[in-house]
């Protein structure tokens, strides 16, 4: 039997209008029912768009998250995740399926209760229990835990609801592997897989059909606008080798699908721009790759004053614990919207990325 862990996160929900649930929720499920024809589908939910920040800005109004106590901080938690509850308990009732909090799977945690790690090994046992009694959906609230000591809330770091996925992934993996069933997990991103830059800054974008972990991770280091995984869930996937895909419910055209093998790309991943439209007065145009040489190096920075766009700094980019190979190099610029743009096009255009 196939397992699809499917992770649905705020953006691809949208915001819910006028006081009703958004109108993709019934739109979802249609598309994980169609999944289920040749599946067991657990959907992963982050909250609705906007409602995390919403319920942070009230705990924010109340006390700031600074030196709270070990019970404060399982009450932000709680408090914090509660638009996962919201998202979990409305799409299960659409399926007709039961929905899991974090505490029901259970995700067991250590560490501080809002920022919590997963003990993967001690997790998951309601939740096996009920895949076990042939149940082919189950939807999970991400982004929650419980302490396995204090039996107390527990939340993850921001973006946790991928951590989440990653980490239900691996504890199907470890309960139904050995008789010969599939275990996926796919990052649902509506506007497709891992791009060559960021759509919103180049138009003729490539999607990679396929990367390694580590090609994922150096690509999501530097940024760009892509929010492809939270960077914790990222080293778990790798670590335990997770079956994992990114992009659209519905469209494998459209997927990117992540592994131990590098993918099919030429020698650079990809342009990326850190803190677009943020109030720096200098952001950082890099570039992502095999084998960066000086040379290549030089020719992008060409390429940039070729373009017109000023380039204030340059230096090697620092990616830790990543094949020593893969490297990449970034250019401090102007923050400025038409210097980003024209610079990234330059380079996607320049060192062949264009699709």
């Amino acid at each position: 039997m196939n397992f699809y862990v499917v992770k649905i996160g705020g953006s691809t929900w949208g915001e819910p209008r006028n006081g009703d649930a958004p109108e993709s929720v019934n739109l979802i499920s249609a598309k994980l029912r169609d999944m289920a024809a040749t599946g067991t589908v657990i959907p992963v939910v982050s909250a609705f768009k906007g409602v995390t920040d919403s319920l942070l800005r009230k705990i924010a109004s109340i006390k700031k998250n600074d030196h709270l106590s070990r019970a404060e901080k399982s009450a932000y938690a709680a408090y914090a995740s509660g638009g996962e509850t919201e998202a979990a308990t409305l799409l299960a009732l659409a399926l007709n399926a039961r929905s899991f909090q974090g505490w029901q799977v259970p995700f067991i945690t250590h560490g501080d209760p809002d920022r919590a790690e997963i003990d993967l090994a001690a997790s998951g046992a309601k939740l096996i229990k009920h895949m076990r009694a042939g149940n082919r959906m189950a939807v999970v609230a991400g982004f929650q835990g419980l302490d396995k000591d204090e039996n107390i809330p527990t939340a993850f770091a921001r973006g946790g609801t991928d951590y989440s996925a990653i980490a239900a992934a691996i504890i199907l993996q470890n309960s139904f592997a050995e008789a010969g069933d599939q275990v996926t997990c796919q990052i649902v991103r509506n506007e497709g897989g891992v791009r060559t830059a960021d759509p919103k800054l180049v138009d003729n974008t490539a999607i990679h059909s396929r990367l390694s972990y580590d090609e994922l991770y150096a690509v999501s280091v530097a940024g760009g606008g892509q929010q492809l995984i939270q960077t914790d869930a990222m080293k778990l996937a790798r670590q335990y080798g997770v079956s994992l895909s990114i992009g659209p419910l519905g469209d494998a055209s459209k997927l990117t699908s992540v592994g131990k093998e590098r993918g099919t790309h030429n020698d650079i991943i990809g342009i990326a721009c850190n803190n677009v439209g943020t109030a720096r007065d200098f952001v950082e145009i890099s570039v992502v790759g095999w084998g960066m040489t000086s040379a290549t190096e030089q020719k992008a920075y060409e390429l940039l004053l070729d373009a017109k766009v000023p380039v204030a700094t340059r230096a090697k980019m620092v990616i830790n614990d990543i094949h020593p190979e893969l490297k990449g190099f970034k250019f401090g610029v102007r923050n400025d919207a038409t210097l980003i743009k024209n610079g990234v096009n330059a380079l996607h255009k320049g060192l062949a990325l264009a699709a």
